[in-house]
């Protein structure tokens, strides 16, 4: 029973199409899990901001937000620098 698992895990070749279907499974699932995530987050801050008797959600805000809106283009700009080398 050893010796059969052994040549197994040397194999190479089944481990390697193993892991592409693995790989292949799993981003499939993350696409179906993923697929009406904005639409739920912008349900979910619609509902949160009804509760506590905001009129807009917390994204609404911010995107009117001029001092969180620098600081985001600031950033941006700081990644860009960083990945252009």
């Amino acid at each position: 029973a050893t010796e059969s698992k052994l040549k197994f895990w040397a194999c190479n070749e089944v481990k390697a199409k193993l892991d592409q279907c693995f790989k292949a499974e799993k981003q499939r699932m993350l696409a179906e899990m993923n697929r009406h995530l904005d639409q739920r987050r912008n349900e979910e801050q619609a509902h949160a901001a009804l509760a506590f008797g905001k009129k807009e959600t917390f994204s609404e805000f911010l995107a009117k937000d001029a001092t969180y809106q620098k600081e985001v283009e600031q950033e941006r700009q700081r990644q860009k620098r960083w990945f252009s080398f």
